[in-house]
């Protein structure tokens, strides 16, 4: 609970004071093809209590599975949870609970992926800064059989595509000093490092991440 409180303060200065809000994208699916020709679809739920309760169950399961692999080495301490949840699983579990609630609540943009055998592959969440032009990436991963496939750059080439955001300059995020793999992979992404972190998380664990779309797109065309 503790923890979901700081992730709303968060999100709440986010759309108070940045001039965040959440923009309903709507679309229809996307088809996605992955650097090893396998198929996905992109799906954005039409309505907010629309989401598919097993894809929701889905979403919650996988993130507490991937992201107690990404922390398995460090403690409560390490990654800042020290005497505010009693484990890794318990505090995993509170900030899924509080992204989804969010999500429902009308704060941030959720989007999902699966397999074209219908299988859950991944999810991210987001929200838009009309003022600023930025897109900021709250939450995201892929299950571990899924990754370093080019999907997250597929993905996110397919999503700004569709210029779903009007306006859209720069896309930003916040990661954990900790999580070397998804720093490795937003910096060849293009995404660079900022003074600050851009949700207003504690500098002492977490870093800001920024990249302008016309760069991204730059990248993302040259690499395929």
């Amino acid at each position: 609970m503790f923890l979901k409180c700081l992730k709303v303060l968060s999100l709440t200065i986010l759309l108070a004071f940045g001039g965040y809000n959440s923009v309903f994208a709507v679309f229809d699916p996307i088809e996605i093809t992955s650097k090893d020709n396998n198929v996905y679809t992109i799906y954005h739920p039409e309505k907010r209590e629309e989401l598919p309760k097993e894809i929701e169950n889905s979403i919650k399961k996988e993130f507490v599975t991937v992201f107690s692999e990404v922390y398995e080495k460090y403690s409560l301490e390490d990654l800042g949870k020290k005497g505010i949840f009693d484990s890794k699983e318990a505090w995993l579990n509170a900030a899924i609970n509080g992204e989804i609630d969010e999500f429902k609540e009308g704060k941030i943009d959720l989007f999902y992926l699966l397999s074209k055998e219908g299988n859950f592959i991944g999810f991210g969440t987001a929200l838009y800064n009309k003022e600023t032009h930025d897109l900021y990436g709250s939450q995201g991963f892929l299950i571990k059989n899924h990754q370093n496939k080019g999907l997250l750059k597929t993905a996110l080439l397919a999503i700004l595509s569709k210029n779903l955001y009007e306006g859209i300059k720069t896309l930003s995020l916040d990661v954990r000093h900790v999580n070397e793999k998804a720093i490795k992979s937003y910096e060849t992404l293009g995404f660079e490092k900022q003074e600050e972190t851009c949700g207003g998380y504690d500098k002492k664990y977490y870093s800001g991440y920024k990249a302008s779309i016309e760069k991204l797109m730059n990248i993302f065309k040259k690499k395929n």
